[in-house]
């Protein structure tokens, strides 16, 4: 059954991208985050496409499309690979953020 948590916590940053950061700038990949990340069926991923125009702010480092998509594949195969829920948000900035909500709201909270 599809329900979130009676609290509901919304995250930028999770064992994910420190799983994708430690492969790309360490080549590591540690087996205790892929054994926390099987724990995490109750999470609900968004997944940001590369459909809009990089911005520069001081943690993006990748403005190349190729390096964006790439970025993009490995998180979406991760995401995958441990059978995580996610969906793919794309669109101007008022269509993912419309999106998202309509995704949490479709969500039965108790």
């Amino acid at each position: 059954e599809d329900q979130l948590p009676d609290s509901l916590f919304i995250l930028d940053t999770d064992l994910t991208v420190f799983q994708i950061w430690m492969q790309e700038k360490y080549q590591e990949n540690p087996d205790w985050i892929h054994e926390r990340l099987q724990s995490d069926a109750h999470k609900i991923y968004f997944l940001c496409d590369v459909d809009v125009p990089w911005e520069p702010d001081p943690q993006r480092e990748h403005p190349n499309p190729n390096d964006r998509l790439r970025l993009f594949s490995a998180y979406r195969d991760l995401l995958d690979r441990h059978g995580l829920t996610y969906y793919i948000i794309s669109g101007d900035v008022p269509t993912r953020m419309k999106k998202c909500k309509k995704i949490i709201d479709s969500y039965q909270l108790s």
